[in-house]
């Protein structure tokens, strides 16, 4: 039973019975009185509840209410599960959140990254791993680049400039781990550029990241 006020806010808010009838139908038989005022006040549309649920699972009120609020459409859930079928609706809420979309997940498909999970892919878009940028350093010859170093090389802002001015110094093949711990260590091209001549030959990344940790 519902209070004078309650019965006032609901019908302010346009909250009538044919709402609650499609809810009911969508499966929502009981809704509270806040929560009919929220779907109400945002829009939802309780038609949508069984493309946004995971494996034919209902959504709760909650989960609608988060995904209309974020943007998470019917037509957005089919784009991203036809990549990753088993993205839930929480994890299609943190797509939206960090712009991780169908055709992202696709163009990194084609480029090698074939099993991506949810929580990788949203990595990838939190530290600006782009289609782009992975498809550059194939091109310099980074090495067996997948999700993890791909996600190292920007955390620790390997650039591609920096890949290909080490390309043509002759360093042809080269993998994240080398990369990342050049820049962990602080090496700069004029510094591996020094260790060479000082050398008399092109020093192996890996040694050079060595011989820093050794000086340290």
């Amino acid at each position: 039973k519902i209070s004078p006020d309650q019965a006032t806010s609901l019908r302010i808010h346009g909250v009538d019975q044919d709402l609650l009838a499609r809810f009911r139908q969508a499966g929502y038989p009981d809704l509270s009185v806040d929560q009919a005022l929220a779907v109400r006040i945002h829009g939802v549309d309780p038609s949508q509840a069984a493309a946004l649920g995971a494996g034919g699972s209902r959504p709760s009120i909650d989960e609608l209410l988060s995904a209309r609020i974020h943007g998470v459409t019917a037509e957005f859930a089919r784009e991203i599960r036809s990549e990753i079928p088993d993205a839930s609706l929480e994890q299609l809420v943190s797509f939206r959140i960090h712009g991780v979309t169908g055709s992202f997940l696709s163009e990194m498909k084609k480029l090698g990254f074939k099993s991506l999970s949810a929580d990788e892919a949203v990595s990838l878009r939190i530290h600006g791993v782009t289609p782009e940028y992975v498809r550059d350093m194939k091109a310099v010859g980074v090495k067996e680049l997948d999700a993890e170093g791909a996600t190292a090389l920007r955390i620790h802002g390997v650039t591609t400039d920096f890949a290909r001015a080490l390309k043509a110094e002759g360093y042809s093949s080269l993998s994240t781990d080398d990369l990342t711990s050049l820049r962990i260590h602080g090496e700069t091209l004029e510094k591996i550029r020094k260790i060479n001549r000082a050398a008399g030959r092109r020093v192996p990344l890996d040694e050079i990241a060595d011989e820093d940790m050794d000086r340290e």
